[in-house]
């Protein structure tokens, strides 16, 4: 869903929303999110695809959000149906955890001392965020781009070699054109 209000059916003009990979000729694999042996499976099918194939994978993880669009979103004001029904789904861990129980792989007592441990990490992490004030770029850039911002403002734009008149010369119609042609309905 997009926003708080959108209907699925008008979200996209097609049925998934992986078909734009369909574009590329790409593998595309729908899994029910539900399921997290599925999903580690077709993560693994995916993986040993861009190995052997060297070609792009995208998985559609079919899943729902529990809290809505965000977590200061009250769903039952725009879904109301559909978030009825997501509030009677037990969770996916509650569904997981308890098949692990059964299955004796896991004790009750091992899972109750795996989610205070995960849920101490997710706390721990929560304060010490809370401590930083500075946003370091490198955190947040993928090793391909190392040392992208080395010596370089990233507030500061650069020449791009392409004089500004020519710019506007191309920029400014294009724009006008798309303004003039442009509809909300």
């Amino acid at each position: 869903m997009i926003g708080f209000t959108t209907d699925p059916r008008s979200s996209r003009s097609s049925p998934y929303c992986t078909d734009v990979a369909r574009v590329t000729n790409s593998l595309i694999l729908h899994v029910n999110a539900d399921d997290p042996e599925a999903v580690m499976r077709v993560a693994r099918v995916a993986s040993e695809w861009r190995a052997e194939f060297g070609k792009d994978v995208v998985i559609d993880l079919v899943c729902y959000r529990r809290s809505g669009h965000n977590e200061m979103d009250e769903p039952m004001f725009t879904q109301p149906l559909m978030y009825k029904r997501i509030r009677q789904q037990k969770s996916v861990l509650d569904t997981y955890s308890q098949k692990l129980i059964v299955e004796g792989v896991i004790t009750e007592q091992e899972f109750i001392n795996e989610k205070e441990k995960y849920d101490k990490i997710c706390e721990d992490s929560y304060e010490k965020a809370k401590k930083q004030t500075v946003v370091h770029n490198r955190a947040w850039i993928d090793s391909p781009w190392v040392g992208f911002f080395d010596n370089k403002d990233p507030m500061v734009l650069p020449d791009t070699g392409v004089d500004e008149s020519i710019l506007n010369h191309i920029g400014i119609p294009l724009l006008e054109s798309f303004f003039l042609n442009f509809s909300f309905l």
